[in-house]
């Protein structure tokens, strides 16, 4: 029986509502043992106990209202009736917390994670959905339907007692409004820049424990408010995988699993040299501001990428190479696991990482390779601290960590610490690591709103936005002239191979009409093995896993949605996402297209290009299915690989 008391009574509903959270934990874990079985006692114990932060954050997202409202210090509030009518809401939203965990656990069975963005598809069809359970699972829904029967009654019987009648006193009012903040910082799942997300699970914690740390209906709701997942069919799955597949593999690839059909072996002539890879991710760097490429063009250059220019010049640039996306995430998610964010699906950090994915940094680490991710933004920014965690990085640091110095002090406030400094403290933490290493660098300071640290990097004297966009990138330029010089003189220098790209176009000079130019970024290659020169075959943000793996001869599994830009292929073309559109750029056409339309409606004129739009769509309908079904990529043991011998970096 409930207490009289109202805030001893909303404190054991609290509790009341957590226990089938555990329970669901408890049976998940049971069940699917093997799962889990890699789990030391340890991270078990700590995936129970974390998990409760999300257990607790789903239940006050949706009962911590009805509570507050049985709480509220009236003599009206104290009524039977109004006590009556939150406490059966409280029943009702419970009975669907129950289902929703039952179904998961249940569901766990077929893809091995919790529910994602599928949910979208099950909830789209209900009829079909209650055919298969009661024809699959009638023993479940009678028995589930028996407890909340006697639930209900048990639910009845605990609310015939009356709360007390207490004095109504500020104290009271006081007591309700902290027990309100309260609730709000649990329903957040604590303090932190931004609400608990499915990715938080995921940080220093391996993909089994970041499992038994959700909960089913966590994951449902997260899924649900990501929108709705295109599924157009385009074509049968065995000619999308077949598509899919000869224009992904190379000459020394071959598919591993037909059950996983982008999981591919590489294999190489001649053994890894164990290179060290540095890899720069610009913030908003383009290739319209870059002088190089403007002068290719007959543009006028603005005088904004000296550095730039002539790092160009020392490597490969390749200069038809695109982004993934229009957002940072996207390029993100492309570089460091070689995936796009495909159109209704989550991004990477909302929902994406429930899949089992193929990420740079564990790849590396397979090699040997010691790992770090430095940023110029806060630790937390688009959930990049969960997601550097999972995707291999065992040292991760944002702006939190990066001590700033002069007369810029936290000159850019909530976007980060400057440029110089990342770069500074960058160079210090490698000298730290054993080679080989894998350094991954993003950058900030060409952010909007686009300032610069002294006076002396106003180029462009104008107060427009683009002129103070030019002014940031000609200093973050000087940055990256600054790391380098720096690091020529460091003895690992001859054996790295550094990657610089942006993450994504300006938005400056972008024309509505030309798909180009809302995706066209640098991507300069330096390092040994390179050969300077430039490069005019398209590729975009996912071919660079592809490459790197190419350049350092890593044998290894990977099912990466690109290819080596080293490679000849002469169908090359790259793929990026906006909204609802995924988009084609080969050299000689361009189009958009939305997944939810079928290619038989497509317009007369499109028509043309009907085999690029077989090619794009069924990569599209691919990968769309792996990832639905987290077949996307399995861990696998059957490839050895020599472990380099690691010495201190001087």
């Amino acid at each position: 029986m409930f207490s009289s008391h109202a805030y001893f009574r909303a404190f054991f509903i609290f509790i009341l509502a957590i226990i089938p959270f555990t329970v669901a934990r408890i049976a998940l874990h049971q069940i699917y043992s093997s799962d889990f079985e890699s789990l030391t006692f340890l991270q078990t114990v700590t995936a129970y106990i974390h998990g409760l932060r999300f257990d607790a954050a789903i239940v006050i997202t949706y009962i911590g209202f009805p509570l507050i409202f049985m709480m509220l210090p009236f003599q009206w509030a104290k009524t039977q009736v109004w006590q009556l009518i939150w406490a059966w809401v409280i029943f009702f939203v419970l009975l669907v917390f129950a289902f929703t965990l039952t179904a998961d656990i249940i569901y766990f069975a077929f893809v091995h994670r919790h529910t994602g963005p599928e949910i979208h598809f099950i909830l789209s069809d209900i009829p079909m959905m209650l055919d298969i359970a009661t024809s699959d699972h009638p023993f479940a829904l009678i028995t589930f339907g028996i407890i909340g029967l006697l639930a209900a009654a048990l639910w009845h019987k605990s609310f015939k007692v009356p709360l007390a009648d207490e004095h109504q006193s500020h104290k009271h009012n006081i007591a309700v409004f902290i027990i309100f903040l309260g609730l709000i910082i649990i329903g957040r799942g604590g303090l932190q820049h931004k609400p608990v997300r499915i990715s938080n699970a995921f940080t220093n914690a391996s993909a089994a424990a970041a499992y038994l740390t959700i909960n089913g209906t966590f994951a449902i709701t997260q899924s649900l408010r990501n929108g709705r997942p295109s599924s157009t069919q385009f074509m049968p799955n065995d000619q999308a995988i077949k598509i899919t597949q000869d224009y992904l593999k190379a000459d020394n690839e071959t598919f591993v699993d037909k059950n996983y059909p982008l999981m591919r072996k590489v294999t190489h002539s001649a053994p890894s040299t164990s290179p060290n890879i540095v890899f720069l991710l610009i913030e908003s760097l383009d290739s319209v501001h870059f002088d190089r490429q403007r002068k290719m063009k007959g543009l006028e250059p603005y005088g904004s990428t000296p550095n730039l220019d002539r790092l160009s010049k020392e490597g490969l640039l390749f200069t038809h190479f695109f982004s993934a996306g229009q957002k940072s995430i996207d390029g993100i998610a492309a570089i460091i696991a070689a995936v796009p964010t495909l159109p209704g699906l989550p991004y990477l950090g909302q929902g994406l990482e429930q899949n089992k994915l193929n990420f740079i940094g564990n790849i590396a680490k397979q090699q040997g390779y010691s790992t770090l991710f430095t940023r110029s933004a806060s630790r937390g920014s688009f959930h990049v601290d969960s997601i550097s965690s999972q995707a291999g990085f065992d040292q991760y640091y944002g702006s939190e960590d990066i001590p700033a110095v002069g007369p810029s002090l936290n000159s850019q406030g909530k976007w980060g610490v400057w440029d110089h400094f990342t770069f500074d403290f960058t160079r210090k933490e490698i000298n730290k690591l054993k080679a080989p290493f894998l350094n991954f660098v993003f950058t900030s300071s060409t952010h909007t709103p686009w300032r610069i640290p002294e006076d002396k990097w106003k180029l462009h004297k104008g107060e427009d936005d683009n002129s103070k966009f030019l002014n940031s990138l000609y200093y973050a330029d000087w940055a990256i002239g600054q790391f380098m010089e720096k690091v020529k003189k460091e003895s690992y220098y001859d054996n790295t191979i550094f990657i610089i790209t942006g993450d994504h176009v300006s938005g400056f000079q972008v024309d509505p009409q030309n798909l180009i130019s809302r995706f066209r970024v640098p991507l300069i290659i330096i390092g040994p093995g390179i050969k300077p020169g430039i490069e005019t075959k398209p590729g975009n943000h996912m071919d660079i896993l592809p490459t790197l793996i190419d350049l350092a001869k890593w044998e290894t599994t990977h099912s990466n949605i690109g290819s080596s830009l080293l490679k000849h292929k002469p169908e090359r073309f790259s793929f990026s996402v906006n909204g609802a559109l995924i988009n084609y750029i080969d050299e000689t056409d361009k189009f958009s297209l939305n997944p939810r339309l079928p290619l038989n409606k497509l317009k007369p004129e499109h028509m043309r290009y009907e085999d690029k739009f077989n090619r794009i769509t069924a990569i599209q309908q691919t990968v769309f299915n792996a990832l639905i079904a987290n077949r996307l990529y399995k861990s696998t043991d059957n490839i050895k690989r020599p472990q380099p011998e690691t010495v201190p970096v001087k």
